[in-house]
């Protein structure tokens, strides 16, 4: 099933912060499921988008699954219990709601089995893209015996205790849907409450820069130079408008050449070309997201937690804070301000103190926040200004 070597704690899709302690080396839960003879799901959330993961990879399989999950804060789709009673009428599983009403159903077991190879994985991930990509979350990978002979046991004394679980039916799922699609406006209320509350403790948490009186005076002087009024207004113009026209602003009907032209403007800084190919992919996602980062009728935070969070209904990979912030900058270069490599470097060497414990956006309007008030006491005439500032101070330190 999967070496005995271990490496390094890493996510089971791709990259990201949901990480498992003491996954083998080269190991791919996909084609351990394909191969294994028995698959035991215990989990407290079943979602689509994480079902979609590894569905493929179960109707590969010749295994017979035991999958369990629970209705608690219906959390639970509907479309992913559908797609189990849809195995079991094909005789590929077994599969149970938990519907005890004394405690909350809340555990992430994975149990798979071929002949006498086994493992687990167990830890804070439900069935979902988050559980296994996006969230912070942690699990670890087990294969002692010992533990295995445990986890085996309690799995078959919970799936098989009649008092708690049910065989799901097309009538039960059927009862379930629509309390589930009023949840789902309610949890959306929720979030909202939620990225309200994380704006107001960052706003407690102000980003600063400690050597602000040095800061200031330095790009008082650039301002001032030859270098400055050589490059702006005209460069940065141009520049703004050569990004405009490859996004086809404001309707971001790209093509894939404006895409390469995008890419290839360096100025606000450049992109990572290893990633143009894979964004590219998510076009219509990402056009989508940033003719909503433009519309000034939706509230600051919902438009950027949209492209910048993990969970943003329009997060693609790799379109982050570089990207974003260019998008921003050439809308409405009096207000946003770009944030790439050469502005990081430049604002810890003077002291820039980042929020922490913040979502991408957050920290993105901590940063904002700070930026019209340095670009008024240094005199620059807008936030493209600043980044011809930031971009030579970077230079100049490293020459």
């Amino acid at each position: 099933m999967a070496d005995v070597a271990q490496d390094n704690s890493r996510c089971l899709f791709g990259s990201g912060p949901a990480i498992v302690i003491g996954l083998p080396t080269n190991f791919d839960l996909c084609s351990s499921i394909e191969n294994a003879s028995e698959i035991r799901l215990a989990t407290a959330f079943a979602h689509w988008s994480g079902w979609e993961l590894i569905e493929n990879s179960i109707r590969k399989s010749g295994a017979k699954s035991r999958l369990l999950t629970g209705l608690d804060f219906c959390q639970t789709g509907p479309s992913v219990l559908k797609a189990w009673l849809e195995l079991v009428r094909e005789g590929r599983a077994a599969a149970r709601l938990y519907l005890g009403d004394a405690a909350t159903f809340h555990p992430k077991v994975l149990l798979i089995s071929r002949g006498g190879r086994r493992f687990a994985i167990v830890g804070s991930a439900n069935l979902s893209a988050g559980g296994f990509r996006n969230n912070v979350e942690c699990s670890v990978f087990v294969n002692d015996k010992k533990l295995l002979d445990e986890l085996e046991g309690w799995f078959q004394s919970t799936f098989t205790d009649e008092e708690v679980t049910r065989s799901r039916t097309r009538p039960d799922i059927k009862e379930y849907e629509p309390r589930f699609k009023k949840a789902r406006k309610h949890l959306a209320s929720v979030l909202k409450a939620q990225r309200q509350t994380q704006v107001k403790i960052a706003e407690q948490h102000h980003s600063e820069l400690i050597r602000w009186k040095e800061a200031v005076s330095e790009a008082k002087r650039y301002f001032k130079s030859a270098h400055f009024r050589g490059w702006y207004p005209k460069e940065k113009m141009a520049a703004a408008k050569r990004i405009k026209a490859s996004l086809g602003y404001p309707t971001f009907k790209f093509s894939r050449e404006g895409w390469d032209d995008f890419y290839a403007e360096w100025d606000f800084g450049r992109l990572r070309q290893g990633w143009k190919a894979a964004a590219w992919k998510q076009h219509l996602k990402i056009q989508e997201g940033f003719r909503q980062l433009v519309n000034e009728e939706i509230p600051t935070q919902e438009r950027l937690a949209s492209v910048l969070d993990q969970d943003g209904r329009h997060r693609a990979t790799g379109v982050g804070l570089n990207i974003v912030s260019k998008v921003l900058a050439v809308h409405r270069p009096t207000q946003w301000p770009v944030y790439n490599r050469p502005i990081a470097e430049t604002l810890a060497a003077f002291g820039y103190n980042v929020p922490r414990g913040m979502r991408p956006s957050t920290k993105y309007l901590a940063f904002c926040e700070m930026m019209p008030r340095f670009r008024s006491s240094s005199g620059a005439p807008d936030m493209l200004a600043l980044d011809c500032f930031f971009y030579w101070y970077s230079k100049i330190r490293e020459a």
